[in-house]
């Protein structure tokens, strides 16, 4: 059996998506973030950017097609979650305050 993966990622289309979209969201958008808003978020982006008609919108759309869209948004998700308790709101004895019941 061949290995495809590539630089510890599903396949090539998934490594180069990640590698030019990844750093494109925010804390809050990334942590919430889903395989199809990460897929129709680079979809826009490419068709605002490319042609979609003829020869380039055919391998544009078999690329895409080999993307690992929940590989990415796992990872996207990944890098934006809290760090820990600290990162919550906390009350005035260390609970998080959706769990506080001294306060």
């Amino acid at each position: 059996m061949t290995d495809n993966t590539y630089h510890g990622w599903t396949n090539y289309e998934t490594w180069l998506v990640g590698l030019w979209f990844n750093d494109g969201f925010d804390k809050h958008s990334g942590s919430e973030l889903e395989a199809d808003d990460y897929r129709d978020w680079v979809w826009n982006y490419l068709e605002d950017n490319t042609e979609t008609t003829g020869f380039v919108a055919d391998v544009i759309t078999g690329f895409m097609g080999s993307v690992n869209w929940a590989e990415l948004a796992d990872h996207v998700r990944d890098e934006h979650k809290p760090e820990g308790p600290y990162d919550e709101e906390l009350c005035r004895n260390g609970v998080a305050m959706a769990d506080c019941e001294c306060c």
